[in-house]
């Protein structure tokens, strides 16, 4: 009788051992859990946007996916016209050393992304020409004849587009389609290729590469090869 009730004391010890194990396990698990749930959320948190960042900055995706990098494409074709005094784009261009062997200045057609949200305002942009190791930035101009080493935004073809403004004129945002004019102090000859671009907020806006045809010095403006 009396082995009886040691067993039965062996047993239930043995049951009370095995439930605090069991409790134990879960005990570990739950700690493991919570130390992994911390930890991935420091290693993952900074990808991944933040309304209250300091000054209101999110960090990490940005909830617009559009940035400069994306907002201009090709809207059409693109001209260009030899080095002379003539106009593109309904736009009076000025030549100082007539080359009529050579590209002197060009209409780039361009259009905001259709789903971008809003106007692209043309401030503090900059705007640059590239052949081979030469590299020019132009400066905007509302004035005609373009000059060289300027470039001009025209809306629809026709109009110089500008705004009036405490400052002066400067010039305006920008919604659907547009052309730049650019009258770039680097000839471009025939067959040769050329580098567009433009910057904004120390981001590139639109990047174009542009072949010239043959053929300038007989038809006088000549569409670009994209």
């Amino acid at each position: 009788m009396r082995g009886v009730r040691v067993e039965e004391a062996r047993a239930g010890r043995q049951n009370r051992d095995e439930a605090l194990s069991n409790l134990e396990i879960i005990f570990v698990i739950a700690i493991a859990a919570i130390l992994g749930y911390v930890i991935l959320g420091h290693l993952v948190s900074p990808f991944f946007i933040s309304d209250t960042g300091k000054g209101g900055d999110s960090v990490g995706i940005v909830k617009n996916k559009y940035t400069t990098a994306n907002v201009l494409t090709r809207s059409g074709a693109s001209y260009g016209m030899q080095e002379v005094n003539g106009t593109l784009s309904n736009i009076r261009i000025y030549s100082d050393q007539p080359y009529r062997d050579t590209l002197g200045s060009a209409a780039i057609s361009l259009q905001l992304d259709p789903n971008y949200p809003a106007d692209l305002e043309f401030h503090d942009v900059a705007v640059f020409f590239r052949y081979g190791d030469m590299v020019e930035e132009l400066n905007f101009s509302a004035e005609e004849p373009l000059m060289p080493g300027c470039w001009v935004l025209v809306e629809h073809g026709s109009d110089i587009a500008t705004s009036e403004t405490d400052g002066g004129e400067e010039y305006r945002q920008v919604g659907d389609k547009f052309t730049l004019v650019i009258n770039p102090s680097i000839c471009v000859p025939e067959n040769g290729v050329f580098v567009f671009e433009i910057v904004a907020n120390s981001q590139t806006a639109f990047y174009g590469r542009f072949g010239v045809p043959s053929g300038i010095k007989k038809y006088g403006i000549v569409k670009l090869l994209v």
